[in-house]
């Protein structure tokens, strides 16, 4: 018969203890990950899609531009 003494035991449950936060906390940071890699694609396609309006607007209706020179007399 195996004998295992309290303090055994305690190291037993601390050791799987901190197996599991350990194993918690790394699906939590793979998640985090996850959810930032998913909101800066999101940025990417808004700021393309900007970008592809903003340039479909300026074949449609050229935009001309007014130098400092030019405005100021």
């Amino acid at each position: 018969m195996i004998t295992t003494s309290r303090a055994q035991l305690g190291s037993i449950v601390s050791l799987v203890a901190d197996a599991s936060l350990i194993m918690l906390s790394d699906r939590i940071h793979r998640g985090s990950l996850i959810n930032a890699r998913g909101a800066i694609e999101e940025r990417m396609a808004e700021e393309a899609g900007t970008a592809a309006f903003l340039r479909e607007f300026e074949m449609r209706a050229p935009v001309r531009r007014i130098g400092l020179s030019a405005a100021s007399g």
